[in-house]
């Protein structure tokens, strides 16, 4: 529940200003609102933080064998997950980029 709380607070901040612009929502909640959900990211950022700092140290010695397989495996799929996730908002930001207003930005012709 943390780590969703984590990842769903700062982009709920925008989500709720995007919603929030367009209905008739009173402007005086709005900031609350975006503190809230800002908050929620950095406490519960702490909270993980704090709890995972040093567990998963390379240098860590007092894991036992099968510990460090674990804590490697989870390393390799981490990293693996990032790389995708990298790879999909490059290629969101690059058809944005390209196919952004409705107009083609690249063309062939001179």
């Amino acid at each position: 529940m943390l780590v969703l709380a984590t990842l769903i607070g700062y982009p709920g901040m925008y989500l709720w200003f995007w919603a929030w612009r367009d209905s008739g929502v009173a402007p005086l909640l709005w900031g609350p609102v975006s503190f809230v959900l800002l908050g929620l990211t950095l406490i519960c950022g702490t909270i993980l933080w704090s709890w995972t700092r040093d567990r998963v140290a390379l240098a860590e010695q007092s894991l036992d064998e099968r510990e460090r397989q674990v804590r490697d495996h989870v390393y390799v799929i981490g990293y693996q997950i990032i790389g995708v996730a990298v790879t999909i908002a490059l290629a969101i930001v690059g058809l944005v980029a390209v196919l952004g207003d409705g107009r083609v930005v690249l063309t062939w012709e001179r």
